[in-house]
């Protein structure tokens, strides 16, 4: 890339592919880009929050007009090169002020990495350069959410053709194009916006473009239908409505936490090597960070509404014939319910929390690979009965995941503040739970005790006849013991507490061996050590994140 993504804020884009014809007849390009353009203020219309990026090869035709349709939409766009460009420059000599037009005005451009031994045969004419053509197809069928195709209809067959990437996209890539997905998988799929065109070979009289929204993975189609049903698209622009209410401090502090390391100047020079990932982590970590602290505060109200409760009931016991007493606390009751039950803040604040949660840590690995200068598919290494509750996540990691890491490795940076810095949170963590199940089990039991021994005494009091406010009261704690009592084993049995301890145990052992097995004179080694580090934590991360969905009454549709 030869651009910063954005100046300022960084937010998750909904990122747009082209595919079409090379051979349009002149006279409908501008017809073909305010159709192109008026796809482009849909998708703005229904999710204003979130910016644009068109992915596009600058091929002749569709490719180009999709990208002066970007300039004039104020659209940014990158360029995706099939081959080396000077071999690419090799199919448009007629047209390349055209090509370099464009390209200057893109937000950046790479070329895909290229076997070097099939560099003479893409050379010429052949399998290997329609190779190079389909696998820029297969780029952008991966990393976009809507594929724009200027399409006859025509199902060509051809290696690299458009119906073939359109087909890619409606039904899913092959498996050479996935290693990481298996036969059982279910393919990812997505919004295809088909642009009738016609060709200069196939010239039609009278022709009039139509446009037609199909979105595979919702219904059979309709622009309504892939857009106000897509919950992946409402949950991205979402994120990026919470990005605008976070300070810079709160990004900054939750950025810095990405690389441990004192010193600023160094750190900020590490985070900006991948800085459009560093960014979004930041703000991930940083929207999750609030959303858990609203949680726990609605987790501490109630417990405070509880006691009220309690008190009040207490009082009206005393004051049983006070109308008043019995109206307030009727009040007071029906209203705690209504917020319980039907504002369901705190499970709103939770459900929040675990999803940014999960889109951080996923992000976390993202960086750390793209630091390797590994370019992986990393949203399919979540394992496959994870993938349909985090739709929306694996969405984001491919759109920030567009554009080509950095090209010099730091391995030396990978290793001290992913695998030293990630070896040291779980070992540090797994004697925390190690403390906190310990301490807790102790808790249940001296509750339990003291639970007995005011039984014992409510009854000795019963028999000395002491005031019935006294015993009362009695009775009230022993009901609240039982209540903490109840809560506290339902946390550990639905938290999974000692299951989540020997998780991170076994991180810690994964991390532990990958620093022992690091070779600084083997770089090729470490790259196999990083992938397989980022399936172990894209593993627990999916692990960790299932375990609190489930842990919060209801598996919502929100995460579709």
């Amino acid at each position: 890339m030869s651009k910063d993504v954005d100046a300022e804020r960084k937010y998750i884009h909904l990122v747009v592919g082209i595919t079409g014809h090379r051979d349009i007849p002149d006279e409908d390009r501008d017809r073909l880009k305010e159709l192109i353009k008026g796809v482009f203020r849909e998708l703005r219309s229904k999710f204003p929050d979130t910016p644009l990026l068109l992915l596009t090869p600058l091929a002749e035709g569709a490719d180009r007009i999709a990208a002066e349709a970007a300039l004039e939409e104020g659209v940014k766009y990158v360029v995706v090169l099939p081959m080396r460009e000077d071999l690419y420059k090799d199919d448009f000599k007629d047209s390349l002020e055209e090509y370099e037009r464009l390209k200057k005005q893109a937000l950046g451009y790479f070329t895909l990495p290229i076997d070097p031994s099939k560099i003479d045969a893409i050379k010429q004419y052949g399998p290997e350069r329609d190779q190079r053509y389909e696998e820029v197809g297969v780029y952008i069928v991966k990393h976009c959410q809507v594929l724009i195709a200027l399409w006859d209809g025509k199902v060509t067959g051809l290696k690299g053709g458009t119906s073939e990437i359109v087909k890619f996209k409606l039904e899913g890539l092959p498996n050479e194009y996935t290693p990481y997905i298996g036969p059982l998988d279910e393919p990812d799929k997505g919004v295809v916006v088909h642009i009738r065109t016609r060709r200069k070979k196939y010239p039609e009289l009278n022709f009039n473009p139509t446009v037609e929204w199909l979105c595979p993975e919702i219904g059979q189609g309709g622009k309504e239908l892939c857009l106000d049903k897509n919950e992946t698209f409402k949950k991205i622009d979402e994120f990026n409505r919470e990005v605008k209410k976070l300070s810079e401090e709160e990004v900054k502090r939750s950025r810095d936490s990405l690389v441990f390391e004192e010193d600023s100047r160094k750190r900020e020079e590490i985070l900006r090597k991948e800085n459009f990932v560093s960014f979004i982590f930041g703000e991930s970590d940083a929207i999750s960070i609030r959303y858990r602290d609203r949680w726990r505060l609605t987790q501490i109200s109630q417990i405070f509404i509880l006691g009220f409760l309690l008190l009040t009931l207490l009082l009206f016991y005393e004051l049983s014939d006070a109308f008043w007493a019995l109206l307030s606390y009727s009040v007071l009751y029906i209203v705690s319910l209504i917020i319980f039950r039907y504002l369901k803040l705190s499970k709103s604040f939770r459900l929040k929390y675990i999803q940014y949660r999960a889109l951080a840590e996923g992000l976390r690995v993202l960086f750390f690979l793209r630091l390797a200068g590994k370019h992986e598919d990393i949203h399919d290494l979540y394992p496959r009965r994870y993938k349909k509750y985090i739709r929306w996540v694996r969405e984001t990691l491919k759109s920030v995941n567009v554009f080509d890491p950095q090209p010099r490795p730091d391995f030396e940076a990978v290793k001290k503040y992913w695998i030293g810095g990630q070896l040291e949170y779980y070992s540090s963590t797994v004697n925390k739970y190690e403390k906190e199940v310990n301490k807790l089990k102790r808790v249940v039991e001296f509750l339990i005790i003291v639970g007995i021994s005011l039984v014992v005494l409510l009854n000795v009091l019963n028999v000395m006849s002491i005031s019935k406010l006294i015993t009362f009261g009695i009775l009230i704690g022993t009901y609240i013991l039982t209540f903490f009592i109840g809560a506290l084993e339902n946390y550990f049995e639905r938290f999974k507490i000692e299951q989540i301890g020997e998780e991170y145990k076994d991180m810690a052992e994964v991390f532990n061996k990958a620093m022992n097995r690091w070779d600084n004179r083997d770089p090729d080694k470490n790259s196999e050590i990083v992938v397989e580090l980022a399936k172990e934590a894209m593993r627990e991360n999916a692990n960790w994140f299932l375990i609190r969905l489930y842990t919060s009454d209801e598996m919502s549709a929100s995460f579709a």
